[in-house]
């Protein structure tokens, strides 16, 4: 279970979440978050 959520699905849960509760600050995290994932 704890490897499954590692592999993405929290993450993903994360990156929705994050506008929805921050706003602008939100998006700017998700984004970078995403960019910092793809650098892999």
């Amino acid at each position: 279970m704890v490897s499954r959520l590692g592999d993405g699905v929290f993450w993903y849960t994360l990156m929705l979440l994050f506008p929805l509760f921050e706003g602008m600050p939100g998006i700017y995290l998700s984004v970078r978050m995403m960019v910092a994932g793809t650098a892999d």
